[in-house]
């Protein structure tokens, strides 16, 4: 094969012409694309900040996540976690937490789970040095394994399913009457 350096470079524009269009028209789609999906930001309702608002296939009901504490929350040694959230005028049922909700609550001592969370992320009470008893108001889930340090005694509320006593997964665990 003998090819005039002229005809060589003109083989690689070409191809590099080529290359390049299908580069710029991929980028023209991808832009196109991501304009129609709808941007979900975070939001905060109190001193919680939640992610992503959505609705739950089953039900079409508004839930969110429980992203971070923040603010006054992450000093106070006793809390009730909300089952709700409000975003300018919709309430969103709270179901699961990040791991970084309640990491390096340092003062919080004592929590209670309410009945709509399926989730809760691996090390979402990291660094929470005081928290020696959580309360819940729903039947138990494996990934809570991973949230609690082994030391933290698990409450929950006589004849609720999945639960067991003296001792849950490793955990202590103790039966508790919620005050009405």
């Amino acid at each position: 094969m003998n090819k005039t350096p002229s005809k060589l470079l003109w083989r690689i524009g070409k191809n590099g012409l080529w290359t390049g269009s299908v580069l710029l028209l991929l980028l023209i789609v991808s832009l196109v694309i991501s304009s129609q999906i709808p941007k979900h930001k975070p939001f905060y309702d109190g001193d919680f900040r939640y992610w992503p608002p959505r609705k739950d296939k089953a039900t079409g009901e508004g839930i969110a996540s429980l992203l971070r504490v923040e603010g006054k929350t992450s000093g106070m040694e006793e809390f009730a976690i909300p089952s709700t959230a409000n975003n300018k005028g919709k309430t969103y049922r709270i179901t699961r937490f990040f791991p970084t909700a309640f990491r390096s609550c340092s003062n919080l001592a004592r929590i209670t789970i309410p009945e709509g969370i399926t989730r809760i992320g691996e090390g979402a009470f990291q660094n929470c040095k005081s928290l020696k008893n959580v309360y819940f108001k729903r039947p138990p889930a494996d990934n809570f394994i991973r949230a609690f340090d082994r030391k933290t005694i698990l409450h929950y509320i006589e004849g609720t399913p999945g639960w067991t006593t003296p001792e849950w997964n490793g955990f202590t665990t103790r039966i508790w009457v919620p005050e009405s």
